[in-house]
């Protein structure tokens, strides 16, 4: 499973999982690169267990936190110069 297949069937809005962080009903694949593309341009990442994490709020809603609450800010995962994971988060 690639990345952002990962991404898509965990964190879709219709995924199915619960207590999950999903983007909003309608977040296509081409929004998400463009999210992951401007937290990587404007974001630190912080280097943390072996992997990087970067979280950047792109200052608009782009889905719900796993506690159900509205996020604007994106969390993306890299290891070994690979996307692993990508997420909204608040």
């Amino acid at each position: 499973m690639s990345a952002i297949e990962h991404i898509m069937h965990g964190h879709s809005f219709n995924s199915g999982f619960s207590n999950v962080s999903k983007f909003s009903k309608g977040t296509a694949v081409k929004m998400i690169k463009k999210y992951v593309d401007e937290a990587l341009q404007h974001g630190i990442p912080m280097f943390k267990n072996n992997s990087y994490q970067l979280c950047y709020d792109l200052k608009k809603v782009i889905g719900i936190g796993s506690n159900g609450e509205i996020a604007s800010k994106i969390m993306i995962y890299i290891k070994d110069g690979w996307i692993r994971t990508v997420f909204p988060t608040n």
